[in-house]
């Protein structure tokens, strides 16, 4: 069957047959687990493990909740996509405030018991409707496996997954004894923490200045993580490189999939959602490094590098921007039940999802925040429906909870001088530019040239060509009143309307802005893809919509073009990601098969609460970058670091533990020695014979590791 061409059949196309989806899924899995299995650490076992103790966590809480807000809600995508990510949100906050409290071991428990409370509420509902609830259970169980709709969005999430697999893999043996490591800094930074947390919540030291207290910081989800890696007892690596990203690109395709069948309706503009979100790559043509392949280059303002920025930084991101997907939907799903109990429900679904982006990816928060609250506001007044105050006040109540966890004395105070950091966005903007388009921005007065040149970076790097030219179609139907300005529509265009405010005022002009401390608008600015994204799924679905109703031999060969289209969106997605990956050779880590075995003997033997530290002005790449310039020390060893990655926070400290630890390679005397290792807290000092000391310090050191490095213990 192909969709019908016909303009009075209702906008919804014919889904292919059960046999034919299912047939799809089977494939794309095959082909995934090949790549999962010969290029990752992929261990089906450990996955099941890891996804099982993921579901424990979240889906009760989830349920619970849904079940109380969302209870007429019939559509299985949305109900389902909601249970998971409302879970995720309440059990990492959750967690955490358990653990500030002391009660860290209850977190299981307390998962446990209320998915027995969820199953006992869904046994009970299941008697009170049906008599023979356990056939009609199974019934309703087959019906839905046997749903073609089902097995397309596996099948698509299975190529998802496949178009990202060479940034799950960032450890390459290149020979027998030379390996490189391409992960990138924020990774390791992340990496560490989850470490950390795994401890207990919240983090007992920093990450970067072992021993001293840790910065205000969104640390949720690395808790979450880390929870996982000490239940399940399984190394750090699998779990944060490969298993979550899994899991995390599942849940934003289930997201999608609701989302845009819900602005669209009709599951083929979920599929397209998926797509969008999760497979197509489109490159910038007049980018000079158009497949991201060139050496050492800063393309992080390019549209094509957005879509690989959760798998090649931090996964933080790629949460953050499940989480506004799924604020569109609950907004979106209002104005289809306002003023009733299920629209105050929808909104404070969203409620819970903005507020818990303020300890996930905090550089969102100030732009989706106020607008959220002026939009509700603006519906009480208009619509008179007081019950929204509900959702304000669930709202106030979660944030209040992270503002007293978050300002507690467990932190460095200092840190939350960061938003005074940074002055206006400046001359900063015209480096992110295409070169050839510079002079046409600087014809502005100069007074407006800020102004510019930050909308030029939205409109030629964070949307890029297609995006692009999906926002303009969409602005022009708008006008010419073609479509209606929805409230998901509002919320969009006004959430980058506000991102554009905040990287006009708040960025530094200074464009050695990390040698400061902080990018928090550029970090903010990455919003700015995922937008795009979200506001290219209607415009594409009616332009798809229309050629499809035009041209007859679209209409005979639908399905054809749709797996060609898939299968060459995946490649080249996926060639994307290899090339994300390699952009910056130069700063990928070599790594000698000596140093691999020490660092591994470490993360075997050290306590997790060993500190670890080297040499500040050892070179770990070719690009000339340092343990005080990297997190590479704690990614390695997986422990917290003594000195590395040098911020503004803690500069005092800093600049004291580099200058001992220089002094001690340097001096010539055994007594001056034991004098500053008296002063320094680390449990383990690695020497790489590229600076060694100038004496034995086997003087005042136990040498517990031989090799490169060798490893001393105080």
């Amino acid at each position: 069957m192909i969709p019908s061409a016909n303009p009075s059949v209702n906008q919804r196309f014919e889904l292919p047959h059960f046999v034919s989806a299912f047939a799809f899924f089977l494939t794309t899995w095959g082909i995934a687990v090949f790549f999962l299995y010969s290029a990752t650490l992929f261990r089906i076992g450990e996955f099941t493990l890891i996804l099982g103790l993921a579901l424990l966590t979240v889906s009760p809480f989830g349920w619970l909740i849904i079940q109380i807000a969302l209870p007429d809600i019939r559509s299985i995508a949305i109900r389902l996509a909601l249970v998971l990510l409302v879970g995720l949100i309440v059990s990492i906050h959750l967690g955490f405030f358990l653990g500030a409290l002391g009660f860290q071991n209850a977190y299981i428990w307390v998962c446990i018991v209320s998915a027995g409370l969820s199953i006992t509420l869904f046994i009970l509902r299941q008697r009170k409707a049906y008599p023979t609830w356990r056939s009609n259970f199974w019934i309703d169980a087959r019906i839905f496996l046997t749903k073609p709709t089902v097995w397309v969005i596996a099948g698509l999430g299975m190529l998802s997954i496949i178009a990202i697999i060479p940034l799950l893999a960032p450890f390459v043996r290149l020979t027998t004894t030379l390996s490189l490591d391409y992960s990138y800094i924020d990774k390791f930074f992340h990496m560490a923490r989850a470490q950390i947390l795994s401890n207990g919540a919240p983090e007992w030291t920093s990450a970067e200045t072992g021993g001293v207290r840790p910065i205000v910081y969104p640390d949720y989800y690395d808790f979450w993580i880390g929870m996982l890696i000490h239940w399940s007892q399984l190394a750090i690596r699998p779990i944060y490189l490969l298993y979550i990203p899994i899991l995390q690109i599942l849940l934003n395709v289930l997201v999608s999939y609701a989302l845009g069948k819900t602005i669209t309706g009709s599951p083929w503009g979920g599929f397209l959602a998926i797509v969008l979100c999760n497979i197509a790559f489109f490159p910038n043509p007049y980018d000079s490094n158009l497949l991201l392949r060139n050496i050492d280059t800063y393309p992080d303002f390019v549209m094509g590098r957005m879509r690989f920025l959760p798998w090649r930084g931090t996964l933080t991101y790629g949460l953050a921007w499940t989480m506004l997907s799924g604020t569109t939907l609950c907004l979106a799903m209002y104005r289809k039940h306002a003023l009733t109990r299920t629209g105050t429900g929808f909104v404070t679904i969203a409620a819970l999802l903005i507020a818990g982006i303020l300890r996930i990816r905090s550089n969102y928060f100030l732009i989706l925040a106020p607008l959220f609250v002026l939009l509700i506001l603006y519906w009480i007044v208009k619509l008179r429906d007081w019950r929204l105050f509900w959702a304000l006040g669930i709202f106030a109540l979660m944030l209040g909870a992270i503002y007293l966890e978050s300002a507690s004395a467990r932190y460095d105070a200092a840190t939350a001088a960061l938003a005074l950091r940074y002055g206006v966005y400046g001359n900063f903007a015209p480096i992110f530019l295409p070169q050839s388009a510079r002079p046409l921005f600087n014809l502005a007065p100069t007074l407006l040239q800020p102004i510019s040149n930050s909308l030029g970076v939205i409109a030629l790097r964070m949307f890029g060509v297609v995006y692009g030219a999906l926002f303009l179609y969409e602005i022009a139907r708008l006008v010419r009143r073609r479509i209606p300005l929805t409230t998901f529509r509002l919320f969009l265009l006004a959430a980058l309307g506000l991102l554009f405010i905040e990287i006009l005022f708040v960025v530094r002009a200074d464009p050695n802005f990390d040698a400061g401390g902080g990018d928090w608008s550029p970090q903010a600015a990455t919003l700015a893809a995922w937008l795009a994204v979200l506001l290219a799924i209607a415009p594409l679905f009616h332009i798809a919509r229309g050629l499809l109703r035009r041209f007859a031999i679209i209409q005979q060969n639908f399905y054809s073009i749709v797996i060609g289209s898939l299968v060459i969106l995946t490649l080249i997605s996926y060639r994307g990601a290899d090339a994300a990956l390699h952009d910056q050779t130069r700063r990928a880590y070599p790594v000698r098969a000596a140093e691999l075995d020490t660092y591994t003997w470490l993360r075997q033997t050290a306590s997790p609460r060993a500190i670890v530290a080297a040499h500040p002005d050892y070179q770990v790449n070719a690009a000339g970058e340092t343990i005080a310039q990297t997190n590479f020390l704690s990614g390695m060893t997986e422990r917290p670091a003594y000195l590395q990655r040098v911020g503004p926070y803690n500069i005092q400290e800093n600049s004291l533990r580099g200058e001992r630890l220089r002094e001690l390679f340097n001096t010539n005397s055994p007594e001056t020695a034991r004098q500053l290792l008296t002063q320094m807290s680390f449990d383990y000092l690695l020497v790489y014979p590229e600076i060694p000391p100038k004496i034995d310090l086997s003087c005042c050191l136990k040498l517990v590791k031989k090799g490169i490095p060798q490893v001393y213990a105080k």
